[in-house]
């Protein structure tokens, strides 16, 4: 592995202390959660120094946090991406600043194209620029037109 190798997208799924919400469209199984305890193991393995946590669409959806508590746990090893949808409001983009938050990411395939054509989005971004956040998407080759 390089020096310095971050790995720049993975999920936090940690069932005990976080469980999914009942209206999860998809709860992962077992075999597919990790910790964070898990998930620095790996990365102690592999001489990763730092990595990316992305709040997984599925399972968590919205719901920050275990990725949060990674972060907090973390001691600066972890930043995360938070999950933006129509009815994200600003006050919560400062608030997950602030806890290590640094991007948002936009999930075309599973809340649809028409996420995008919401009135407040450009407003939303415009608070994201003030942060200093940047934006992940989430989309199929063929929503990419």
């Amino acid at each position: 592995m390089p020096a310095r190798a971050v790995d720049c997208h993975a999920h936090i799924f940690d069932t005990r202390r976080f469980p999914y919400p009942e209206n999860a469209a998809y709860k992962p199984p077992p075999h597919e959660a990790g910790t964070r305890e898990n998930y620095a193991a790996v990365l102690d393995a592999h001489g990763i120094s730092h990595a990316l946590l992305v709040n997984p669409t599925s399972g968590y959806g919205t719901d920050h946090r275990a990725m949060v508590a990674a972060i907090k746990a973390g001691k600066g090893r972890f930043k995360g991406i938070a999950k933006l949808t129509s009815e994200s409001d600003e006050k919560s983009f400062v608030a997950l600043a602030r806890q290590g938050v640094v991007g948002a990411r936009i999930d075309l395939v599973g809340d649809g194209v028409d996420v995008v054509n919401h009135p407040g989005l450009a407003r939303r971004f415009a608070v994201m620029r003030e942060l200093g956040w940047f934006l992940q998407v989430q989309c199929e080759k063929d929503q990419m037109a």
